[in-house]
């Protein structure tokens, strides 16, 4: 999977009013005014489970596409990011907690597609 903390979303990182009045990402649904703040919510939510589970949320977020069968391609732009990222082949979700996400973020719960209309036609997914 490409991109998978959603472009920054799911870092824990990212702010919607930190992105520059020219960062691609304002263009994507998921970034505009109408779903960031929701989605941030979500963000956090989840990022309290990471806390509980001593990883950050981005080392959350790939543990979570392992245990669903997904094999993530995380970028990493700074070696304390691709640390990270390797260490979240040490993180392991219970049935209990891959339960609690389900009910915080259900399938479709963010706001906004990943990818402006145009766009998402190209999209293929398996």
């Amino acid at each position: 999977m490409e991109s998978p903390f959603s472009r920054g979303l799911l870092s824990g990182e990212l702010s919607g009013a930190e992105l520059a009045p020219d960062d691609m990402r304002r263009g994507l649904p998921r970034f505009s005014d109408d779903n960031i703040t929701f989605n941030q919510h979500l963000v956090t939510r989840i990022g309290e489970l990471a806390l509980e589970l001593g990883c950050s949320p981005a080392q959350f977020a790939l543990a979570w596409l392992v245990a669903q069968g997904v094999v993530p391609i995380p970028g990493a732009q700074r070696r304390t990011h691709m640390s990270e990222n390797t260490s979240a082949g040490n993180v392991t979700l219970t049935a209990d907690v891959l339960r609690r996400v389900d009910e915080i973020a259900p399938a479709g719960a963010f706001a906004g597609e990943r990818f402006p209309d145009h766009l998402l036609a190209l999209v293929q997914e398996d």
